[in-house]
C-alpha cells in the first residue's frame, strides 16, 4: 500500500487534504514543526529546510503533497524551495 505524505500539513489545505484521506481510509503521514493529531494520520515533527529530515520524513513514500509555505521574499524561497525539492527527488516521490 502506498502511503501519501503531506509537507507542511497544518494549514487550511492541508487540513481538508487530511480529511478527505481520512474518509477514504488511505495511509498518510503529516509532517510539520507541529504536527496536529487527524484520524488515521501518522504524525511525524520535522524541519522540512533540514536535508536530512525531509529525507528522514520521505523514505519509501511514493506520494508527497507539499504545502509548506515561506515568508513572501524571493530571496526566501530561492534558498529554502530547492532544500525541500532536493529531499523529495533524492527519494523519487512524485
Amino acid at each position: 500500500m502506498t502511503m501519501t505524505t503531506i509537507l507542511g500539513a497544518g494549514g487550511p489545505i492541508g487540513n481538508e487534504l487530511a480529511k478527505i484521506l481520512a474518509a477514504r481510509n488511505t495511509t498518510f503521514r503529516l509532517v510539520s514543526r507541529s504536527p496536529k493529531p487527524v484520524a488515521g494520520a501518522e504524525l511525524l515533527s520535522a524541519d522540512l529546510v533540514d536535508r536530512k529530515q525531509a529525507i528522514r520524513q520521505l523514505l519509501g513514500r511514493a506520494w508527497c503533497t507539499c504545502l509548506q509555505v515561506f515568508k513572501y521574499e524571493l530571496r526566501v524561497w530561492k534558498e529554502l524551495w530547492p532544500r525541500i525539492m532536493d529531499a523529495a527527488s533524492t527519494n523519487n516521490a512524485r
